[in-house]
Parts: structure tokens; sequence; C-alpha cells
């Protein structure tokens, strides 16, 4: 038995419930401890932020833009903030470049000035100046920084999962019966995103379905720990912590009574990255606690043996590149223990030379892995320095997100149901918290090396029944568990090729397809119609 303890400003219980895996402990930080600066949607901008005094109680602050330590700025504000660098600043910029070169020109003494020795010194002084320069402005943007708290919104929660907080969003009903929840969803984000995914439709369909549903923020994106250790950052750790906080979640609200708690069904929404979390906890879900799946423009490969519909076949627009691309991506699929046997993904009879030429480009595919992951490691420990400088001009302005963010979705579709301003801010928002570009390297760093080393993947060429793709042990849990999948996909999806969907459809067993007229995030652009497309889902399937 395992003790989770629930704490608040104001009070301080143990509630005792069953070990779960991964879980070590629970807190919770109640309303009384959060900061809220939105207060629409998700995070609404306001131009001033609230804070607390010792009692508890909220106090609101003016806010003013200015780059100093002792300035209290708005997240409205620190959101509009372009850093500049004054003249005395330039200047100084200016005086530490010169003052470096003028010492290596004293103790180098060239006797004639050659060309290339020249070039050296513009070179030298040229990097002198751009680090001088980003540091000051690197500077700047640390002054807008502030913990994960202050950000947290009406609905938010921080959950100790295995010892790392996590930043929950939670919708349902507290204030009716506890009988009534049937159904409880948790929601993984994709890449780049957070809990503000979710925001559009997670209140809505709790009412609708008298469900439970929470989201949560993996580590190194919106408003989670960043830790040192990489294995916070896998997919199947995210996976697993989306299934134990919806009982966590479950046994507060019965006071820890677990024979008081109604049986309710599991439910795990992935999008994008996130699908492939929770691929991975369905495939390790050993106790068999999850009912059912909603993949959204699922980022999980499946192989190009598998046959396509005949309408894909007679028109794809996806293209060669884009399912190169896609296969490309499955480097970050790979997890522990691959113990099943290989097979194509969807080649039920299909001919030897098909075989031979998907084991070729599985051996070739792990070998590119694996040297593209120790180039990479190698990039990131030589650069992070001069990356942790350079990102946040980089990724801070409001247009990086917007120009993104377009590609990704229908802006159209955005503005029928939000400014437009507000939906990208609201994805924005946490580039504010302390440590944000420090966590996004982690999370890609630990992505790419955490299990690609060479070793690692030379053992897997060696033992072939270790090279199954996510999706065909995706399939073998379906097949072994019988759980109803929901697959919804835009059919303008420019990241994910829609085709990938409906191979993937065609390959697991128990899933269905539905496609919406929008892009790469049907959550987000067509809210409305994607919540009675997983209400349809949960009354005839579950």
């Amino acid at each position: 038995m395992h003790r989770v303890s629930v704490s608040s400003r104001q009070q301080s219980t143990a509630i005792p419930g069953r070990k779960m895996g991964g879980f070590v402990g629970l807190q919770i930080f109640g309303p009384n401890r959060l900061r809220h600066v939105y207060s629409e949607v998700w995070h609404p901008l306001g131009s001033s932020h609230l804070a607390h005094d010792d009692g508890g109680t909220v106090q609101r602050t003016s806010a003013h833009v200015c780059a100093t330590e002792a300035t209290v700025v708005g997240v409205e504000d620190a959101l509009e903030f372009t850093p500049e660098l004054s003249h005395g600043e330039k200047a100084i910029s200016l005086m530490v470049a010169l003052g470096i070169c003028g010492s290596v020109y004293m103790l180098t003494k060239p006797l004639t000035l050659s060309a290339a020795y020249a070039c050296g010194m513009a070179v030298l002084c040229g990097c002198v100046l751009f680090i001088t320069y980003a540091y000051q402005i690197e500077k700047k943007y640390r002054v807008l920084k502030r913990p994960a708290t202050e950000l947290g919104g009406m609905n938010s929660k921080w959950m100790a999962v295995d010892a790392v907080k996590l930043h929950v969003t939670v919708e349902g009903l507290p204030d009716k019966s506890k009988a009534c929840i049937r159904h409880a969803f948790h929601c993984l984000h994709g890449f780049g995103s957070h809990t503000f995914s979710y925001s559009m439709i997670q209140k809505k369909l709790a009412e609708d379905l008298s469900a439970l549903v929470s989201a949560h923020d993996f580590c190194g994106f919106g408003l989670s720990q960043r830790p040192h250790d990489g294995k916070y950052y896998s997919m199947r750790f995210h996976g697993e912590a989306g299934l134990d906080i919806i009982e966590q979640l479950l046994a507060d609200q019965v006071k820890g009574d677990a024979t008081a708690m109604p049986a309710v069904k599991k439910i795990l929404v992935g999008h994008s990255m996130g699908a492939s979390a929770v691929a991975e906890a369905l495939i390790h879900d050993e106790d068999e606690r999850i009912a059912g799946v909603v993949l959204i423009a699922p980022a999980i490969v499946c192989g190009w043996t598998t046959p396509a519909t005949k309408k894909q076949s007679q028109s794809r627009k996806d293209g060669i590149i884009n399912e190169f691309l896609l296969f490309i991506d499955s480097m970050f699929e790979t997890e522990d223990s691959l113990n099943s046997s290989s097979s194509s993904v969807g080649s039920k009879g299909g001919k030897h030379a098909g075989k031979i030429v998907g084991d070729f480009l599985r051996v070739f595919m792990s070998l590119l892995r694996a040297l593209l992951a120790e180039f990479i490691n190698v990039i990131f420990r030589v650069a992070r320095p001069i990356l942790q400088v350079a990102i946040h001009p980089l990724v801070f302005p409001r247009q990086f997100w917007s120009s993104g963010l377009s590609q990704a979705v229908r802006k159209l579709k955005i503005q029928a149901s939000m400014d437009w301003k507000r939906y990208v801010d609201g994805y924005r928002m946490p580039v504010l918290v302390e440590n944000w570009e420090e966590g996004l390297m982690r999370f890609v760093s630990a992505r790419i090396t955490a299990r690609n080393g060479l070793l690692h993947e030379l053992r897997r060429v060696l033992h072939p029944e270790n090279t199954m793709l996510q999706a065909e042990r995706l399939r073998d849990a379906c097949n072994k568990r019988n759980v109803p999948v929901l697959i919804v996909h835009g059919s303008d999806d420019g990241l994910v090729p829609v085709g990938n969907s409906h191979r993937l459809v065609e390959c697991l067993p128990h899933a269905s397809l539905v496609t919406l007229d929008c892009g790469h995030c049907p959550h987000e652009e067509m809210p409305q119609e994607f919540i009675k497309v997983v209400e349809q889902f949960v009354r005839s399937k579950l």
C-alpha cells in the first residue's frame, strides 16, 4: 500500500491508495496556490497579473514593461516585449570585441599582416560581438521569466508522478454525485504544444459525457517540470503517467475509498506525438486499464508495405517525400522492451521480395538513426551554451509561432471561434516559464539519443525480432486486449500525411477512421464536430 499526500495552502491530509506504476507520490497545489493570469478559454491574456499575499488572498498588481530586475511584468506585456539594446549597451559589446581582438593582436604580434590573419581577426571580432550582444539580449529575456505556478489556470493542478511535477488541467463534475462519472479521458498533446491544445474541447466533452477529462504537459513543454533525467522525456513514461493521473483523480473524488469508486472506463486521447505516447501505454498495459483510445493525426509510422485503400492508391497527395520523412520520424518511437516477433505491418501473405526490401530498410534506418543520434549528441554537448542564448530570439517572437501554426491548421477555422492572436499567444505562453529553453533542448536530446545509441542500434540489427515498428507492436496489443481505436485525421493535414492513418486503420483491429475537413489539429479547428465523433465512438464502442 502506497500513501499519497494531497496538500494545499489551507490543508494537508494523507490519502491511502493502491501502489501505481510510476507513482511515488502526489502533491496538488489547490487554487489558493495558483497565480491566475488568464481567465477565458484556458489563459486569456491580461495586462496585469495576480499575486497572493501571505494569507492566500488574491491581489491585483500593475504591470510595467521595463527590462530591470526590480520590475514586475504582466503576462500580456511580457509576450509583447521586444528587447532592444541601448546605445550604451551596444558600445559595451563593441568595446569588448575590440578589446579582445586587440589583446590577441598584442599577444601574437605578427611580423606581417596577411590576408588570412586579417580574416581570422575579423571572424573573432564578429563572434565576440555576437556573443556579447546575444548575452545582453538574453539577460532582458530572463527578466520576463517566472515560476510555472504563476501561469496556471483555474483548472490547473501540479501532480508529482515518480517525483516529477506535471502540470495537469482537469474538467469534470466535482459538484455532483461521483457515481455519474462513467468515463475518464486523459489527453496527451503533440510536439511544441501543451494542455492549451485541449482547452477547446475539455469542458464540453466533460459535460456532454458526464466524464472526467484531464490533460497534462509533457516534460519540456508547458508548465511541467524539466528534470535532468532523460527517462522522464520518453513516450512510455507520459503515456503511463496519463493512466496514473486518471486513477489518482478518481481516488481523490471518493476520498481514497477504492470501494466507493464506480466502474470508470479509462480512455487515452493523443494528438500527433501524443498518439505515440498513448500507443506505448497500450502496448505495456499488462493490467488492461485502458478501455479505448482516440488517436488524432497520429505520428505513428505505418510501414510502406501496408496496402492503401483503393481510393488512396488512385489519388495520393502525400508523395514519396512525405512518406520518407514520416518514416524518418520513427526515430522518436524507440522505447524499452521490443519483445514481439518481426513482421511487416499489414503484409499478410505479402511477396518475399517485399519482405526483403522491408528488412533492408529496417537495417538501413537503424544504422542511420544511430549515426544521426551520435552526431546530434555531440552537437548538443558542444553548442549547448550557444543554443540556449540563440533560441530566445528565434522562438520568442509571435511571428515564429504564427507562421508555424498557419502551416499546421486552417487559420479561418480557428478564427471562427477565437481571435488568432489569442490562439497564438496561448501556444506561446510557456516561453515565459523559467528554464523553458533548457527543457526543450533536454526533450529533443533525450528523445533522439536516449535509446538510439550506436551499440543499442547494432543489437537491434543483429536481433531482427527487436526491430518492430511501434505500429506493429500496437497492432499486437490491440489484438491481445481487444481495445477499440478511433483515429481522427484532417483531410488537409500538411504535417502528418492522412494516408498514413488510412494504412494504420487497416493494420489495427477494432479501429475506425474519421476524416474531418481541416488541418493537423481537428480538435482545435473543429471542436464541436470532433466532440460529436468522440461521443459517438464512446456510446457505440464502450
